[in-house]
């Protein structure tokens, strides 16, 4: 245990007195004693209570360890005290000086060898190798008749020691406050900056905005609206975002036999479904707060639209062809309300993409500094439509993992008319309209490659969620990296598109 002096010193040094109590226990004492008249609470020795199951080794470290300085007492007898076996003490690694004094060594603590009752320095060759660093240091002398001066010189000395590590402390906090007062100067400077520049800009968007007012044309009342004007424009989209709500949460399929039952999509089969949904409910709200144009706009539709269209299609063929071998009592099944809501959304939804008046429009986008000297948009897209077709038609979407080794399967002829039908969507925006509209044409391209994304993520969720040991095939692999090239070609083609 540790024993300390009256609290209420203003030192900060700690000091640890190791000694030997059958060299120099009095002197010891009464060095403590005079010590904490001056260090206080700073003064520390004495560790003879360690609990049970403690590494001592570990307590004598952690005790000299978080002391600056550590007085070796050595006595006359210090370097020839033996154990009850004869031995020499300081020969024994668990010796409890030994282990203090080797402590502070290690530790780079300042070990001050304080010489008591006439003693000499021991040197290196009467100690052993892990004291023998002990021997090179510098020792103080304490006699009985000299006391309180020889004391006084050790004060001084420990003194000095104190001023050295607060001056020390005092230049820490001054390092660490430096930088963190210059990042607040300088973080001051840039908000003032910021708040400058914003002035600025919205100084002149106020400018700009007056200056559209002055120059905008008057329009007449007595201009008449299109056949497909903004209002029917508008009322399609939402009924087809409603009519694509349907078809997810309606039956695809009937099964006609002793009892009804009816085919909904699972939820790995609405991926893509959703995900056409969202798109064009997301379209609409960026088009009708001005986030988006009317290019970007119908692009987007016509995308979306297309795929949900060949999506819907896709699953009333499922019904009348695919299952056409199961035998009920009425027949096989038949596609159910689901498909039919859902191909009539799709219809609405790809209608109002093809309409070439749209209402309110704003300007495109300038060029945002990325501007393409190469055809890259075009291969991307052309890559990535090959590519699609290529995992369709040549390559498993899926896996069975069994006994007698993995079979592959590849998509049922109805099932191809997604990714060939978005394939073709593809390829045409990239050869037909990139090179007369490339906002159009990157929407288009954009909305189809994410919505084969989904598809093929439904795909491999569902190989790879199943219990029946399914995994997901090359096509299915391949036709998401189809769906990331056709995705960065839409996008390579939106950025390099500038209004004149």
């Amino acid at each position: 245990m540790s024993i300390g002096g009256t609290e209420g010193g203003a030192s900060t040094l700690r000091v640890f007195i190791s000694y030997r109590r059958e060299d120099a226990a009095d002197a010891a004492g009464r060095l403590y004693d005079s010590l904490t008249d001056h260090f206080r609470d700073q003064v520390f020795m004495d560790i003879d209570t360690i609990e049970p199951g403690v590494d001592f080794i570990d307590v004598v470290n952690q005790a000299v360890g978080s002391c600056d300085v550590l007085l070796a007492l050595i006595g006359r007898q210090w370097t020839t005290a033996v154990d009850a076996k004869g031995r020499r003490r300081l020969e024994d690694e668990d010796d409890f000086v030994r282990l203090e004094i080797k402590a502070a060594l290690d530790r780079k603590v300042r070990v001050i060898p304080v010489l008591l009752q006439g003693a000499s320095m021991p040197g290196s060759d009467e100690l052993p190798q892990a004291l023998s660093g002990l021997a090179r240091r510098n020792a103080l002398e304490i006699s009985h008749a000299r006391w309180h001066y020889d004391v006084g010189r050790l004060v001084e000395v420990l003194d000095r020691l104190d001023e050295m590590k607060q001056a020390n402390q005092e230049q820490a906090t001054l390092n660490r406050a430096a930088p963190e007062q210059a990042e607040q100067e300088e973080a001051g400077q840039r908000s003032r900056r910021e708040a400058a520049d914003q002035e600025a800009r919205e100084k002149a968007e106020l400018e700009a905005r007056k200056r559209a007012q002055q120059e905008a044309p008057k329009q007449t009342q007595r201009e008449a609206p299109e056949p497909a004007g903004p209002p029917l424009w508008t009322a399609a989209i939402v009924l087809g975002a409603t009519f694509l709500l349907g078809g997810i949460v309606l039956p695809i399929s009937t099964i006609y036999g002793s009892s009804v039952r009816i085919t909904t999509l699972t939820a790995w089969n609405l991926t893509d479904s959703v995900g056409a949904l969202i798109g064009v409910m997301a379209t609409f709200v960026l088009w009708w707060r001005r986030r988006l144009g009317l290019s970007v706009t119908r692009g987007a539709l016509i995308g979306f639209g297309a795929y949900g269209l060949l999506l819907y299609a896709t699953y009333a063929l499922i019904s009348s062809i695919e299952f056409k071998n199961l035998k009920t009592s009425s027949g096989p099944p038949t596609p159910s309300a689901g498909a039919f809501v859902g191909l009539v959304g799709a219809g609405l939804v790809l209608w109002a993409g093809l309409q070439t008046d749209g209402g309110r429009d704003i300007p495109a986008p300038r060029s945002m500094g990325t501007e393409t000297t190469g055809p890259l948009d075009q291969i991307l897209l052309i890559t990535g439509a090959v590519l699609l077709a290529v995992a369709a038609l040549l390559l498993p979407a899926i896996g069975f993992s069994a006994g007698e080794g993995l079979k592959l399967f590849t998509l049922a002829p109805p099932l191809l008319l997604v990714p060939i039908g978005t394939a073709a969507l593809v390829l045409g925006s990239a050869t037909t309209v990139l090179p007369r509209d490339r906002l159009t044409a990157a929407a288009i391209a954009a909305a189809a490659g994410v919505e084969i994304f989904l598809s093929n993520l439904g795909i491999a969720g569902y190989a790879l969620t199943s219990k029946d040991s399914l995994v997901p095939g090359a096509g299915a692999i391949l036709s998401l990296v189809a769906a990331g090239l056709i995705v960065a070609g839409g996008v390579i083609a939106y950025r390099s598109s500038a209004k004149s």
